[in-house]
């Protein structure tokens, strides 16, 4: 009887661990097809759909896996089916979080030290993991959205040829950037409460200090690569506009107090910001990739 009660109580622990995981992902796929396609339900075709499961995996595996153990192996299924399909060049222990820097085990709540600072901070600990992990999502977006079959015929692959296709590597690095800062803009509004977990997550804007990361601050320097013959309309402008509203909402909360939030009350506010921002990206940026050749090519 004592072993049967062991075993129940391992699988009660366990299980709704790995559905939590499971949920967090669904989660952060539809803030994802929210943001690109204005619809967290929207139904795409299945060779739509599967081209963003792998850019959705890929990010997903670039900020989140991690394993506690050496035989855990968080998400290597996953991994190995983004090699395959994905063509890419590392093994699942060259990209796998397992380690500290001081040779400990990662743990829940020591892992975004290492992946959710911002897509360019200087300062990660495992600088060689997280450029490997950069990588996978570039090659992946790449492959999605940019490898089209006609390239060969576009000559496209001839020397003189390569500075046209440069100009796609400044839409690659931008988009999977919009990729992180909606991934960890899903991080903040999951909070409920101010921790020190929250702490360690970029935050939402700091445009007293440009040198660091911020979601706004991040998205404003990408997002003309992004859209580089639309800076300069309308929706862009008011999109922008919108952005730095909630940024200085953000910041009032955040730097503006002494100490920074510590209330429930600030988190709150500084929680909605959160929040509104995913309604203005959702509100603008579908509407602009529609006019992006690379995007519409994939997503008809």
């Amino acid at each position: 009887m004592r072993r049967w009660i062991a075993i129940i109580l391992i699988f009660a622990l366990v299980f709704p661990c790995c559905a939590y995981a499971h949920d967090k992902q669904k989660e952060h796929d539809e803030e994802l097809k929210q943001v690109l396609f204005g619809n967290k339900d929207v139904i795409l075709p299945s060779d739509q759909q599967q081209a963003f499961q792998h850019i959705a995996n890929a990010i997903s595996f670039c900020i989140d896996q991690f394993s506690t153990t050496e035989v855990a192996r968080a998400k290597s299924s996953l991994y190995d089916e983004l090699k395959r399909d994905e063509s890419l060049p590392y093994s699942f222990e060259e990209v796998e979080l397992q380690k500290n820097e001081f040779g400990k085990n990662i743990t829940g709540q020591t892992h975004r030290k290492y992946t959710h600072r911002g897509w360019e901070f200087s300062e990660y600990p495992l600088k060689d993991l997280w450029k490997k992990r950069q990588e996978i999502v570039r090659l992946t977006v790449k492959k999605e959205l940019f490898g089209s079959s006609d390239d060969f015929f576009a000559f496209s692959w001839l020397p003189w040829n390569q500075s046209v296709r440069s100009a796609d590597k400044k839409q690659v690095e931008a988009f999977c950037a919009l990729l992180y800062y909606v991934h960890i803009l899903g991080d903040h509004i999951e909070a409920e409460t101010y921790s020190a977990e929250e702490q360690i997550l970029v935050p939402i804007s700091s445009s007293h200090d440009l040198k660091s990361p911020s979601i706004v601050g991040d998205l404003k320097k990408y997002l003309p690569d992004l859209f580089p013959t639309q800076k300069t309309k309308r929706l862009y402008g008011q999109m922008i506009d919108e952005l730095n509203e909630i940024g200085a909402r953000a910041e009032e909360q955040y730097y503006f107090h002494p100490g920074g939030i510590r209330t429930q009350e600030q988190f709150d506010a500084y929680h909605k910001c959160a929040e509104d921002l995913l309604v203005a990206l959702s509100d603008y940026i579908p509407k602009l990739l529609k006019n992006e050749e690379f995007f519409s090519y994939t997503f008809k």
